[in-house]
């Protein structure tokens, strides 16, 4: 999907990669992948609603000196309100806002010290507009988007700089579900 992209693309221009997902058969093709470019790449295996999996991630950043932090995990889900448990609601505000924030909060006082850092918030138009039956991954976005526009606030007294993406449907995985999928 748009994270494998993505790797390729900051491997491409001899950017070192720390790649994170849940699917370890996935992640080692996207390594090997990366690997061809002569740069290094370290893997975490984990959710990122798991503070274990945060702090993995913030050891390898933290000896890496981490430059750019680029948020693209997110879970999709498509239910009217009322069909949609509570336990599946918060399973999407937590994946796709709360461990951005948590990630952010891990990885941000790197950046700090160095004066500079940059992190991409990859977010959705339903960030901006609400959509029928999307009801817990709008709010999500909404939720990022709100977070990414305040926290430009500090990150700009340490040179940070955030940007927030905001995608429309997109041909992956976690969209295969979709009615508009094709």
């Amino acid at each position: 999907g748009l994270g494998e992209s993505l790797a390729q693309i900051f491997a491409e221009n001899k950017y070192d990669v720390i790649l994170h997902g849940r699917d370890e058969e996935s992640l080692a093709h996207v390594k090997s992948k990366v690997l061809n470019h002569n740069v290094d790449c370290d893997v975490v295996v984990g959710d990122l609603v798991e503070k274990d999996t945060i702090r993995k991630i913030q050891i390898i950043s933290e000896k890496k000196g981490i430059d750019v932090l680029i948020n693209n995990a997110g879970i999709y889900l498509n239910k009217p309100f009322l069909e949609t448990s509570m336990e599946e609601f918060r399973k999407v505000i937590e994946t796709n806002f709360m461990a951005v924030v948590s990630l952010t909060y891990a990885l941000f006082p790197i950046m700090q010290s160095k004066g500079s850092g940059l992190i991409i918030n990859i977010n959705s138009l339903a960030g901006k507009n609400g959509s029928d039956g999307e009801a817990a991954y709008c709010a999500s976005k909404h939720a990022l988007r709100g977070f990414s526009s305040s926290l430009q606030f500090d990150a700009t007294k340490y040179g940070i700089r955030i940007i927030d993406v905001y995608l429309g449907a997109m041909q992956t995985r976690m969209t295969e579900k979709r009615e508009n999928h094709d």
